[in-house]
């Protein structure tokens, strides 16, 4: 189980849900009121049970967002790259795990590939820039300022 706390609120997830062909996990959120919001369930396919959702030393994708932080108004990178030739969706999401936005779906062909992202429609906040093929899923965090 990994727990996390900001801004007041509590959120866990927990990757004890594995089975033969990867495993499921879902965020749950606790606020100060004693409020629980449940994220919808996740489920990565084809991870050996070590493997988790950033497991970089197996993975053959490279994510990375910049400016980060960056400000509102404002706009960021995101750059991947893949040893091999893949077909990948790449989501905006909250901390709860909700989908806000896809910015990307096509080939990640083994080069570096960018996509810009328009901050000027977010609030101030935490988000995640989730990354998934096939047999991966990378996720890197996000800030707007």
């Amino acid at each position: 189980v990994v727990t996390l706390t900001a801004n007041g609120s509590v959120f866990s997830g927990s990757t004890n849900n594995l089975y033969k062909s990867g495993f499921r996990y879902r965020i749950i959120a606790n606020n100060s009121q004693g409020l629980k919001r449940v994220g919808p369930m996740y489920e990565l396919k084809g991870a050996a049970p070590n493997q988790g959702v950033n497991d970089d030393e197996h993975s053959t994708f490279s994510l990375r967002v910049f400016p980060n932080p960056t400000s509102v108004k404002s706009s960021a990178t995101i750059e991947f790259a893949s040893s091999e030739r893949s077909e990948v969706n790449i989501t905006l999401v909250n901390i709860l795990g909700e989908t806000l936005s896809k910015l990307y779906s096509g080939n990640a062909d083994g080069n570096k590939q960018t996509v810009t992202l328009e901050t000027k429609y977010l609030s101030v906040g935490t988000y995640f820039v989730r990354l998934e093929s096939k047999t991966t899923t990378k996720m890197v965090k996000f800030v707007v300022e």
